[in-house]
């Protein structure tokens, strides 16, 4: 199933709204903030300018119960966006792959953080896959609305975040 969501962060920039991105103190609080019990985050730059953002969330399952039977009580995420450099317009682009450990379900696809206006946007689009006869499609959807329910709390917290000095 395809995955799209935007985030949209006025009057920053895309150098700034990296930086957050890039923030493992950032990543953190987005992570407490769509409720993972525990979570892991990793943020190795890379030598052209980019980072690797490593994410482990461990997730109560909150699915209705058919998709609950599949997966359990709790789902662990596992998340990794590998940013590349920065373009001369300060845009910048991500390869996403989020795991779902234990289960044959994924998440591949790109992020791509660009000027909008006097701010920025960042654009997630992807394809969820869950490799389970007849259930699987009834899954994905699941999977998708998780995602863009983060990227939600993602937008609203880097909102406030950009608006404060760090």
């Amino acid at each position: 199933m395809d995955l799209h969501a935007e985030m949209s962060y006025p009057g920053a920039s895309p150098d700034e709204v990296f930086a957050m991105v890039a923030d493992p103190a950032f990543r953190t609080e987005v992570c407490r903030q769509t409720r993972a019990s525990e979570q892991q985050v990793q943020v190795d730059k890379t030598a052209d300018g980019g980072a690797v953002v490593s994410l482990r969330r461990v997730m109560s399952a909150d699915v209705p119960a058919i998709v609950r039977s599949f997966v359990g009580e709790q789902i662990i995420l596992e998340q990794t966006e590998d940013w590349g450099g920065r373009a001369e317009d300060g845009s910048r682009q991500a390869r996403l792959s989020v795991r779902f450990t234990g289960q044959p379900a994924t998440i591949d696809g790109s992020i791509r953080l660009e000027p909008q206006g006097e701010g920025s946007r960042e654009v997630i689009a992807g394809k969820a896959t869950v490799s389970i006869p007849f259930v699987g499609r009834m899954v994905e959807p699941e999977l998708v609305k998780g995602i863009v329910a983060a990227a939600e709390v993602e937008e609203r917290l880097g909102r406030q975040w950009l608006a404060t000095p760090h």
